[in-house]
């Protein structure tokens, strides 16, 4: 149960029979009291009495009073002062008494009534020279909520039930150990950490190894008391990074932002979601409902870890009038260190997360809270050391500023937050053995894998296409595994129509991966064409919405996966996609679960592992062209045009003639339409230009085209001129033979076998 805060315990009651003059409480004086009590206040030590209410389970103070050493009474807020009478009395019993001052000790030999000093919930408060300076001791009230008693050492050895002037800090001790200080709202979650950390106490936080690099220290007094606390002492302790840990709530938050000025150095506030639910700090347990099979399911520390450092101060300067003084608005250089400026476009970007740029006007909104200026944009502009020129994309550096062809860039890459676990890499092989049967088409995806994975300073310039016409087999799970072992922020996932249609590309911006689950394309080869510099190229123009176009360096692969043979037209010479033989067997749930429990689990971090030790010897290269597969020949026939198809039959049997020959081009298309019973005008029928790029892939077909096309004279007895033509020729010239001395072999399509239907 509560004490009752106004009554002397016994000790202190014979401390006062024993010292005329002395008194033990405030409320010893009866002038003090019967004012105290007119208004509704409660002593909370010599100097200082206050008036509450509960608001949301906290305290809330809404009134102080204040005493000086005559005993003139200062109201504070929504207190009463004391009527002249009740001041007059209050004055006369101030005279002739003497009040005992708040001390501090080495150690305590007897500790405060009703308290014990090994109990939980009982909490030692030290100064920054580790003397004990307040024991605060917590309860519980009837209506589920927390009180909280504090006790002061006094300098007649009493121990009293009252609050220093300034609140101290509970677990201030081992502070000059570190330089990155965790401050909980309250003792109790600063204490819980501290036992978890020790092994004091076993508990189920998932965050511990990210929570150890610090000090935790709690501060007390609730959300409503914040003056009451040392904070310009604990900001002067050379801290290079502050992390607010407040409760789950609105107050909690508010408080949270209302601390972070006080702070010079980097801070950072680590807001809990809904999914924690409301009042949720580190002194409780984390939701069973976040954990599966034993592991954290949750967000992570560094998701919830959010930037606040405080952006500007204000100061006074005279005035260009000399009339007087101004107050302005200055960046904090703590602040200029945090941030960087990309003007290319326009955008703005944490040194913490350097994958996630702002708009100039989302950076303004999102660090309105803790900055005096609207437009802290334009102030931040004004700093040279916090403005690159554009953006690149280069995992092989590190994240942030980097020289880079004579400009000051910013490096988006964000290293994956997975970290790599030396384990048995089995039930990943037996998943690709499953995806893949033959071993051939196994080992080149392996080697893909290893490289893209574990060696960021390759660029593949070959993908991957996943095609399976048996739903369900576990193509798409090759995506998630990108996603985990390079890191969500290196990957994206657009759609098909974003890829194949779109005039936006924002997704090919600063990635590893672009994982494309479903395309078809229905053999055209436009979208083949528009993925080319995606797959290939090293830079690659970037034109996202409402943002300026930009050239970027790219050093992407694709993973598309599709259930059709027509999911992408594939040439003959491709050198871009790797096509593996997919399976088509269906495994039961049962072995995907386990799977998926491995993967979820220490699977990721063990193929990440796997991937950084794999052999330099066996990585793919960076000149390497797609293998061949069985696959990607049966992709590349279903794939084409049925006009294809019959170039492609045409000029196999013209290679196999016996003798030799030479046809236009023009004649080829005409033979095509015809067996395609189209006009040449038809849009659907397949241009001059297709159909070369068909016949040039059999062996033994020679084109004449472009600037190569041969003059070929009219027919004998008309007046048209001769007109440059691109010709197939089922031989290869010899050197000199020029097109004088081999044109007696053109012949018409008749001529070499292939009749022409009308």
């Amino acid at each position: 149960m509560k004490p009752d805060p106004i009554a002397a315990d016994p000790i202190q009651e014979e401390a006062v029979t024993a010292r005329i003059g002395l008194i033990a409480k405030l409320t010893d004086l009866p002038a003090v009291a019967a004012y105290l009590r007119r208004v509704g206040a409660v002593p909370v030590n010599f100097k200082t009495a206050k008036i509450e209410e509960v608001v949301n389970g906290y305290p809330k103070p809404i009134g102080t009073l204040t005493f000086d050493e005559q005993g003139t009474v200062k109201p504070h807020r929504d207190a009463e002062p004391p009527t002249s009478e009740e001041q007059a009395a209050i004055h006369r019993a101030f005279m002739g008494v003497s009040f005992p001052k708040p001390t501090t000790l080495i150690g305590i030999a007897d500790g405060p009534p009703d308290c014990d000093l090994k109990d939980r919930n009982t909490f030692v408060c030290h100064d920054f020279a580790g003397r004990v300076e307040m024991v605060q001791r917590r309860y519980d009230n009837r209506d589920g909520t927390k009180g909280f008693l504090s006790y002061t050492p006094f300098s007649d050895s009493v121990w009293r039930l009252m609050e220093p002037d300034k609140l101290p800090f509970f677990g201030l001790p081992g502070w000059e150990k570190a330089n990155t200080l965790y401050l909980h709202e309250g003792a109790g979650a600063a204490a819980r950490v501290k036992r978890l950390l020790s092994g004091e106490e076993r508990g189920n936080c998932p965050w511990l190894e990210d929570l150890r690099w610090g000090h935790h220290v709690g501060w007390l007094g609730g959300v409503f008391a914040l003056d009451k606390s040392k904070w310009s002492e604990l900001a002067s302790k050379g801290w290079k990074h502050v992390v607010i840990v407040s409760d789950n709530d609105a107050n909690g938050l508010r408080a949270a932002a209302q601390i972070v000025p006080e702070f010079p150095c980097k801070v950072s506030i680590l807001r809990f979601g809904q999914e924690f639910g409301e009042g949720f700090d580190l002194g409780n347990e984390f939701p069973e409902r976040l954990f599966s099979g034993g592991r954290w399911r949750g967000p992570s520390f560094r998701d919830c870890l959010h930037p606040a450092d405080q952006a500007t101060d204000r100061i006074e300067v005279p005035k260009e009038d000399g009339t007087g003084t101004r107050f302005v608005s200055v960046l904090r250089q703590t602040f200029i260190e945090q941030y960087h400026i990309v003007t290319e476009t326009q955008q703005v970007f944490h040194k913490d997360r350097a994958s996630y740029g702002q708009t100039w006007k989302q950076f303004n909104e999102d660090v309105r809270w803790r900055s005096h200026e609207k437009d802290t944009y334009a102030l931040l502009l004004n700093h040279s050391e916090a403005v690159c020129q554009s953006i690149t994309y280069d995992p092989a550096s590190e994240p942030g500023v980097k020289m880079e062809r004579g400009q000051v860039r910013w490096n988006q890459y964000e290293r994956p937050r997975l970290k790599p676990i030396a384990g048995d890499p089995q039930p990943f092989f037996d998943y690709i053995t499953y995806l893949v049967p033959e071993a051939s088409d196994q080992r080149s995806l392996l080697r893909w894998l290893a490289t893209v994975i574990g060696s960021p300073e390759i660029r593949v310039r070959f993908s991957l296409l996943l095609i399976s016409k048996q739903q369900g087999v576990g193509k798409s799970t090759l995506g998630s595994i990108l996603k985990l072992t390079l890191g969500e922020t290196n990957v994206s996932f657009p759609s098909e129509k974003s890829v194949a249609d779109s005039a936006f590309n924002g997704w090919a911006l600063g990635v590893r991966a672009i994982i494309v689950n479903e395309i078809y394309s229905n053999g055209r080869s436009t979208v083949y064409d528009k993925l080319k510099p995606y797959v290939t190229d090293t830079d690659i123009q970037v034109n996202r919405k409402n943002l300026p176009e930009i050239i970027v360096n790219n050093c992407a692969v694709i993973v598309a996966c599709s259930n059709s043979d027509k999911a992408l037209y594939i040439p003959d010479d491709d050198r871009r996609w790797l096509i593996p033989q997919l399976t088509d067997k269906i495994m039961p749930e049962s072995w995907w679960a386990e799977f998926y429990s491995w993967l979820e689990g220490d699977g990721a971090g063990i193929i990440l592992h796997w991937a950084q030790t794999f052999p330099d010897a066996d990585r793919v290269r960076t000149s390497e062209r797609a293998p061949a597969s069985s696959a990607k020949a049966a992709i590349i026939n279903a794939n084409k045009s049925a006009g294809r198809l019959l170039a492609k039959d045409f000029a196999e049997a013209f290679v196999s003639l016996g003798e030799r020959a030479i046809v236009r081009v023009s004649d080829l298309q005409g033979w095509v339409a015809g067996k395609r019973h189209m006009d040449r005008s038809n849009p659907r029928l397949e241009s001059e230009r297709t159909l070369i790029d068909e016949v040039e892939g059999i062996a033994g077909i020679h084109v004449l085209k472009g600037d190569k096309r041969p003059r070929i004279e009219s027919k004998a007895g008309t007046k048209q001129t001769g007109t440059k033509q691109a010709v197939i020729l089922n031989f290869t010239p010899g050197e000199g033979e020029t097109w004088s001395k081999i044109q007696d072999h053109l012949k018409t399509m008749e001529e070499v076998g292939f009749h022409v239907e009308l």
